[in-house]
Protein backbone atom coordinates (compact mmCIF):
# COMPACT_ATOMS: atom_id res chain seq x y z
CA UNK A 1 0.00 0.00 0.00
CA UNK A 2 2.93 2.41 0.94
CA UNK A 3 5.27 1.20 -2.06
CA UNK A 4 6.80 3.49 -4.39
CA UNK A 5 5.53 3.42 -7.68
CA UNK A 6 8.48 2.16 -10.65
CA UNK A 7 9.02 5.68 -11.72
CA UNK A 8 9.61 7.10 -8.21
CA UNK A 9 12.38 4.75 -7.83
CA UNK A 10 14.05 5.32 -11.42
CA UNK A 11 14.08 8.74 -10.11
CA UNK A 12 15.80 8.02 -7.27
CA UNK A 13 18.40 5.81 -8.29
CA UNK A 14 19.19 8.38 -11.37
CA UNK A 15 19.34 11.67 -9.02
CA UNK A 16 21.80 9.95 -6.68
CA UNK A 17 24.75 9.54 -8.97
CA UNK A 18 23.55 7.39 -11.64
CA UNK A 19 22.38 10.65 -14.39
CA UNK A 20 25.76 12.25 -13.42
CA UNK A 21 27.59 8.97 -13.89
CA UNK A 22 26.41 8.47 -17.01
CA UNK A 23 26.93 12.30 -18.08
CA UNK A 24 30.52 12.14 -17.12
CA UNK A 25 31.88 9.70 -19.89
CA UNK A 26 29.81 12.33 -22.39
CA UNK A 27 30.98 15.48 -21.26
CA UNK A 28 34.53 13.88 -20.86
CA UNK A 29 34.36 13.19 -24.72
CA UNK A 30 32.70 16.20 -25.80
CA UNK A 31 35.40 18.00 -23.64
CA UNK A 32 38.12 16.52 -25.81
CA UNK A 33 36.60 16.85 -28.92
CA UNK A 34 34.75 20.02 -29.55
CA UNK A 35 36.29 23.65 -29.87
CA UNK A 36 35.96 27.01 -28.07
CA UNK A 37 33.54 28.00 -26.88
CA UNK A 38 31.38 24.48 -27.01
CA UNK A 39 34.52 23.44 -25.17
CA UNK A 40 34.11 25.21 -22.41
CA UNK A 41 30.91 24.23 -21.47
CA UNK A 42 31.54 20.50 -21.73
CA UNK A 43 34.38 21.47 -19.54
CA UNK A 44 31.96 23.18 -16.96
CA UNK A 45 29.95 19.46 -17.41
CA UNK A 46 32.67 17.69 -16.55
CA UNK A 47 33.73 19.03 -13.55
CA UNK A 48 30.47 19.12 -12.25
CA UNK A 49 30.13 15.33 -13.23
CA UNK A 50 33.46 15.20 -11.49
CA UNK A 51 32.68 17.07 -8.05
CA UNK A 52 29.57 14.69 -7.75
CA UNK A 53 31.26 11.25 -8.45
CA UNK A 54 33.90 12.72 -5.47
CA UNK A 55 30.73 13.49 -3.36
CA UNK A 56 28.33 10.09 -4.11
CA UNK A 57 31.42 7.99 -4.17
CA UNK A 58 34.49 8.21 -3.16
CA UNK A 59 33.36 10.07 0.22
CA UNK A 60 31.25 7.07 1.72
CA UNK A 61 34.09 4.42 0.01
CA UNK A 62 36.61 6.30 2.43
CA UNK A 63 34.59 6.57 5.22
CA UNK A 64 34.81 9.73 5.94
CA UNK A 65 31.57 10.28 7.64
CA UNK A 66 32.56 13.41 10.26
CA UNK A 67 35.20 14.48 8.50
CA UNK A 68 34.54 18.28 6.82
CA UNK A 69 34.68 16.74 3.31
CA UNK A 70 31.66 14.51 4.44
CA UNK A 71 29.80 18.08 5.07
CA UNK A 72 30.74 19.49 2.11
CA UNK A 73 29.62 15.86 -0.05
CA UNK A 74 26.52 16.04 1.42
CA UNK A 75 26.05 19.65 0.66
CA UNK A 76 26.63 18.59 -3.08
CA UNK A 77 24.19 15.78 -3.24
CA UNK A 78 21.37 17.60 -1.30
CA UNK A 79 21.55 20.96 -2.80
CA UNK A 80 18.14 22.26 -4.73
CA UNK A 81 16.49 19.31 -3.29
CA UNK A 82 18.97 16.86 -4.95
CA UNK A 83 18.20 17.91 -8.24
CA UNK A 84 20.53 20.98 -9.16
CA UNK A 85 23.87 19.58 -9.92
CA UNK A 86 22.52 17.40 -12.23
CA UNK A 87 20.07 19.63 -14.03
CA UNK A 88 23.33 22.40 -13.91
CA UNK A 89 25.62 19.90 -15.92
CA UNK A 90 22.63 19.20 -18.40
CA UNK A 91 22.62 22.59 -19.05
CA UNK A 92 26.26 23.09 -19.85
CA UNK A 93 26.01 20.37 -21.99
CA UNK A 94 22.84 21.37 -24.51
CA UNK A 95 24.93 25.20 -24.13
CA UNK A 96 27.58 22.93 -25.50
CA UNK A 97 25.44 21.28 -27.87
CA UNK A 98 24.55 24.95 -29.33
CA UNK A 99 27.19 26.42 -29.12
CA UNK A 100 30.00 27.14 -31.91
CA UNK A 101 32.80 24.27 -32.26
CA UNK A 102 30.60 21.86 -31.22
CA UNK A 103 31.01 18.06 -32.96
CA UNK A 104 29.61 14.65 -32.31
CA UNK A 105 26.51 14.98 -32.14
CA UNK A 106 25.22 11.41 -31.29
CA UNK A 107 26.16 12.37 -28.53
CA UNK A 108 24.38 15.52 -27.92
CA UNK A 109 21.34 13.41 -29.02
CA UNK A 110 21.69 10.82 -26.54
CA UNK A 111 22.35 13.08 -23.77
CA UNK A 112 18.87 14.71 -24.84
CA UNK A 113 16.91 11.52 -24.58
CA UNK A 114 18.18 10.96 -20.92
CA UNK A 115 17.68 14.40 -20.10
CA UNK A 116 14.22 14.39 -21.62
CA UNK A 117 13.83 10.74 -19.53
CA UNK A 118 15.66 12.52 -16.13
CA UNK A 119 12.75 15.56 -16.52
CA UNK A 120 9.85 13.58 -17.17
CA UNK A 121 10.50 11.60 -14.00
CA UNK A 122 11.61 14.65 -12.01
CA UNK A 123 7.85 15.76 -13.03
CA UNK A 124 6.38 12.45 -12.20
CA UNK A 125 7.85 12.33 -8.79
CA UNK A 126 6.97 15.98 -8.23
CA UNK A 127 3.35 16.30 -9.71
CA UNK A 128 2.19 12.40 -9.07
Amino acid sequence: MLEPSYPVLIFFALRNGLYLAGLLPIALAKAIVCRSPARFWAIGALILCLISAVAYYVVPALGLYTAPIAVWASSIKTYGGGVMVPLSASVMMLACATSHGSRWPWFDYLHGIGFVVWLVLWGWTTWF
